[in-house]
């Protein structure tokens, strides 16, 4: 995943021409006194191959933000405090991470019926 800094406010989802797009997410301006019009805009990118679907673009996200193994530790950690092993807020961890990832799929789910919604571009 990179985080941009662009003069210009990204497109969600850009065609780069070469089979992948881009997918544009987390995009806040900015203010910065120094340049010319004062404004950027921060946010996260990832490549997505096609053919695109909200699940890919999903997992893309996810694989970006979390690692392979975060999830299942903290499924270990939320069953160990099920069983009285480890304290309550290893329970309130898994369910903020779950909580997280159900934010970030309907946005994507969003943002992907947005830009397809007249079907699928082919054109770069």
């Amino acid at each position: 995943m990179n985080v941009v800094l662009s003069n210009e406010n990204p497109e969600v989802f850009s065609n780069v021409g070469n089979g992948s797009y881009l997918y544009c997410f987390n995009i806040q301006e900015k203010e910065i006194p120094e340049q010319a019009e004062g404004k950027a805009w921060q946010y996260n990118e990832v490549t997505v191959w096609s053919p695109l679907s909200s699940d890919k673009v999903t997992k893309e996200v996810m694989n970006a933000i979390w690692d392979k193994d975060t999830e299942q530790k903290l499924l270990n950690d939320y069953n160990a405090a099920q069983l009285g092993i480890l304290g309550e807020e290893y329970i309130m961890k898994y369910k903020d991470f779950l909580a997280s990832r159900i934010l970030i799929k309907n946005q994507i789910d969003k943002d992907f019926c947005d830009f397809f919604k007249d079907g699928y571009p082919t054109k770069a």
